[in-house]
């Protein structure tokens, strides 16, 4: 129990510290998209976020994507103890690229000595580029694909040149246009970021060293930039750019799908895939796509990357059978794939007996029993299992599904700090609300006392309760019937009296209202006064008011009154004045009330 409680005492300094941090990156750097901010908590390394100011700190700079900044918080919170420096603050913008190529050096050191395959990316695609200027000086390529990338930009600490990464794919879903400027012993990368019309955005210089710079100041550069200017906004969307905007045909689809699957290179057939299913189309067409991804996917899936897994198990389209796959093929690889598992909990496709079995087989997992949780689909029977769960979170979780049956509800209902909950949830039963109007606890009768689902028997009871808050709650409950307000109009508790005596001119008011509302809704009726004054006759002077004529069509309106407003303006403004009426009344008489 003690444990429970310090583990408990933990998650919540965490959230809150967590929370504070996300406001304070926010305000630091205000350009970083909320969705930016979000894509970072969410993959943060162990739901920490003390890396979180240093990502934005990067991003901000336009040193990477999200993506790739990203990847090199994993690899350094796995393999900082390698590092000279092992605190991410020590490492300024300037050293990003460097501390990128050393994380996955360290990486493929790693993954040689465990005898995994470095799956090199191989050039079996010819490249796709443009010439669009060349002179004695320098030569500018328009680069078209990956490996026209990776082949002119061989011997730079670009991203997009990398050969194992899927860095050039991010760029190219966010329509960002790449050339390259070739001179005697150096190069150029110039990215122009366009945004959904083609419109520049911004555009980024960086030299061989990955570092932004300025333009060289010359004429010749010059034109240059106006070339690369006027090439960018010609250019059309590439595929991955209209995947990601949702503007691609089937035609163009299918090509994609095509081209990844003919692809030697792994990574990118997973990031082709996982866009493609991340893309969750529920048209014939779309979905006949996914279900041959599936089946590349299950002839080899452990060559595939946990991310495009995760990408299965969260579409919305996924046929149950293929979850189900999924979910066995997870099982026999034990905890590689447990990250993509919270997806698959919550996913509305998932069979409840997938559910149930995620439940048993990952009980230790938080994350997977609150998106059990949150699924709709979530049976009566899980959740009188999860009822009994050691996280109090989790059987707070419980106490407000709207599913849990009422059994399940009164066995929580004997846990203190759930018994508030268990009230407010709308399957508690009329039986366990009179018991628990009975309690001898204060705070549990005022649960009871302003639920509207509390019967008129049990707050007549309440309305008789020695406790004068208890009555204050019965009398400002908005479905108390009338005669148990007329008993409480006779309280001995001034403020009481006045709770009951606002509640009743509401409902006067209302029905006024709502009569007048019908008379105005029937043509044949003539309505009375006051329908017929003008809304705003108590704001006028008396010369204002002999000139303006009584009916509607008067006052501000000047011919264009609106029927329904007209009586709604004037119960409202008739409203306010009683309470000003009353509130000086009572400020007469010493701001006593009697």
């Amino acid at each position: 129990m003690f444990k429970n409680y310090i583990n408990n005492l933990e998650n919540n300094v965490s959230f809150f510290v967590n929370a504070g941090r996300k406001e304070e990156v926010r305000e630091k750097y205000p350009l970083v998209s909320r969705e930016t901010v979000e894509f970072f908590i969410k993959n943060a390394p162990n739901n920490n976020l003390k890396y979180l100011n240093w990502q934005c700190k990067i991003l901000n700079a336009k040193q990477a994507l999200k993506e790739e900044i990203n990847d090199v918080i994993q690899l350094f919170y796995k393999y900082n103890s390698q590092l000279e420096k092992k605190d991410i603050n020590q490492y300024e913008v300037s050293d990003f690229t460097n501390l990128r190529d050393k994380l996955f050096e360290i990486k493929e050191k790693s993954d040689f000595k465990r005898g995994k395959d470095k799956d090199k990316y191989q050039l079996d695609t010819a490249c796709e580029y443009e010439v669009v200027y060349e002179s004695e000086n320098y030569k500018v390529l328009l680069i078209k694909n990956k490996a026209a990338a990776v082949h002119f930009g061989h011997d730079s600490k670009w991203c997009i040149s990398m050969k194992n990464q899927a860095y050039f794919e991010n760029y190219d879903s966010n329509n960002v246009v790449f050339f390259y400027i070739l001179f005697e012993g150096d190069k150029i990368a110039v990215a122009v970021q366009r945004d959904i019309n083609n419109e520049i955005i911004s555009e980024d210089w960086y030299n061989s060293s990955d570092q932004i710079i300025d333009p060289p100041t010359d004429n010749e550069i010059n034109e240059i930039a106006s070339i690369i200017k006027s090439k960018s906004k010609a250019q059309p969307k590439s595929l991955l750019a209209k995947l990601s905007s949702k503007e691609i045909s089937q035609e163009e689809l299918e090509k994609l799908y095509n081209d990844a699957k003919k692809n030697s290179d792994q990574n990118y057939k997973t990031n082709i895939y996982t866009k493609i299913i991340n893309l969750n189309d529920s048209s014939d067409f779309a979905v006949e796509i996914l279900n041959k991804i599936y089946n590349d996917i299950g002839s080899s899936f452990k060559s595939f990357d946990v991310d495009l897994i995760e990408a299965i198990c969260s579409n919305k389209n996924a046929n149950p059978y293929i979850l189900k796959l999924t979910f066995e093929a997870i099982k026999k690889e034990k905890n590689d794939y447990v990250k993509a598992l919270p997806a698959l909990a919550e996913n509305l496709q998932t069979p409840i007996e997938i559910l149930t079995e995620l439940f048993k087989s990952y009980n230790e997992h938080f994350s997977i029993k609150w998106r059990i949780l949150r699924n709709p689909n979530v049976t009566e029977n899980l959740l009188e299992i999860l009822s009994k769960d050691e996280e109090s979170s989790i059987r707070h979780a419980v106490a407000m599904h709207s599913t849990t049956s009422p059994d399940t509800l009164k066995e929580l209902s004997k846990e203190d700090d759930l018994t508030s909950t268990v009230i407010r949830n709308p399957n508690v039963t009329t039986d366990l609300l009179e018991i628990l109007s009975r309690d001898k606890r204060d705070f549990i009768r005022h649960e009871v006392a302003i639920n509207i689902n509390t019967p008129a028997n049990i707050l007549k009871e309440l309305s008789k309760d020695e406790n004068p808050e208890i009555r204050m709650d019965v009398a400002e409950n908005r479905v108390t019937p009338y005669e148990i307000l007329i008993e409480l109009s006779k309280d001995e508790i001034p403020e009481i009296r006045m709770a009951v005596e606002r509640k009743l001119n509401r409902r006067k008011d209302y029905e006024e209202y709502e009569s007048q509302k019908t008379a105005a809704d029937n043509p044949s009726t003539r309505p009375l006064e006051p329908f017929y004054t003008n809304y705003d006759y108590i704001d006028q002077t008396p010369g204002q008011r002999e000139k303006d004529r009584s009916g509607p069509g008067g006052g501000l309106y000047h011919g264009k009154m609106d029927k329904y407003k007209s009586v709604k303006d004037f119960i409202n403004k008739d409203r306010k004045r009683k309470r000003k009426k009353r509130k000086l009344a009572l400020l007469l008489i010493g701001g006593k009330i009697v």
